[in-house]
């Protein structure tokens, strides 16, 4: 009878510690959570915005390009790398992906020379000697203030505006695309007789469709959407562009999917999708000489 009691006892206790266990493993995995949500909050400006952490490299720009300052409202200064060509067929406003500063940025603008543009290539706040903090907020006033410049100076020389970016610097030309109203006859010549028939035109390089939609692909299981503080979005504003876009797109992007390229490209009501057979996301090349040249000199040049 003591056996059968004893064994009684042991046996009753057994399901009593597996719901205990059951709660704990899902305390701990909850807390874990939780945990990994704080740090993808509090730590997303180092994610989004890893330019600003880079070793500060001296600048040295190529023939025909200068480095200048520009003031935001606050008071604060960011850098500028200007490209004059011989002759000015255009005048972009580019901006660089997130992971660049203007020692990147002075080599674009020397490379948008080549197909005749006047090429202003903006460093965000944070980066490199540019003063304050990369949020979304700051960058698009800096592409608000980049963007009159280049809009200003294309009317001035009669020559249409071009609105570039590529992967992070996308979301601030696009932004300037959906603002942008001007049409053909808008562009006046410098002389100011006779309209010089420009249209503004886009063109992205490797563009998200939106950061939530990248952070979900990095972190399926996060809820990115209440997450993000930096609310950049494409698709949510492409609708709004009358100009002409050019996306151009790595085969190979792993940072950005391809998918997202084609997504953008088929909201937008003009548009040309290109994709590079074999290129990753930061290979892209921009090169007159590449294998690009040709499809974007008739795209930023077409008359």
């Amino acid at each position: 009878m003591e056996s059968s009691a004893a064994a009684t006892t042991t046996t009753g206790r057994g399901p009593r510690r597996r719901p205990r266990f059951v709660i704990y493993l899902l305390l701990l995995l909850t807390g874990f959570y939780l945990l990994l949500c704080g740090a993808v909050y509090l730590l997303q400006g180092w994610l989004l915005f890893p330019g600003r952490a880079r070793e500060r490299r001296p600048v040295e720009p190529p023939h025909g390009v200068v480095v200048e300052q520009r003031m935001r409202q606050a008071g604060q200064r960011f850098r500028v790398a200007v490209g004059t060509p011989d002759a000015v067929r255009g005048v972009a406003a580019f901006f660089l992906g997130n992971g660049e500063d203007l020692s990147n940025g002075v080599w674009v603008a020397a490379v948008l020379r080549e197909y005749g543009l006047l090429a202003l290539v903006a460093e965000y706040p944070g980066y490199g000697e540019s003063e304050g903090t990369p949020s979304f907020r700051s960058l698009l006033e800096v592409a608000d203030l980049v963007g009159a410049e280049a809009g200003r100076r294309a009317r001035e020389h009669g020559v249409p505006l071009v609105l570039g970016g590529r992967s992070l610097g996308t979301f601030s030309a696009v932004h300037l695309a959906a603002r942008d109203r001007t049409a053909p006859d808008d562009v006046v010549s410098r002389s100011g007789k006779q309209p010089a028939g420009r249209e503004t035109r886009v063109v992205l390089f490797a563009p998200p469709t939106s950061i939530a939609a990248v952070a979900r692909l990095r972190f399926p299981v996060l809820p990115t959407g209440w997450l993000l503080r930096h609310p950049f979005d494409n698709l949510g504003k492409v609708a709004e562009v009358r100009a002409p876009v050019l996306i151009v797109h790595g085969e190979r992007d792993e940072v950005v999917p391809s998918t997202m390229g084609r997504a953008l490209a088929e909201a937008l009501p003009r548009a040309t999708y290109h994709e590079v057979g074999g290129v990753g996301h930061n290979d892209l090349p921009l090169q007159r000489s590449g294998p690009t040249g040709e499809l974007l000199a008739r795209f930023l040049l077409q008359r």
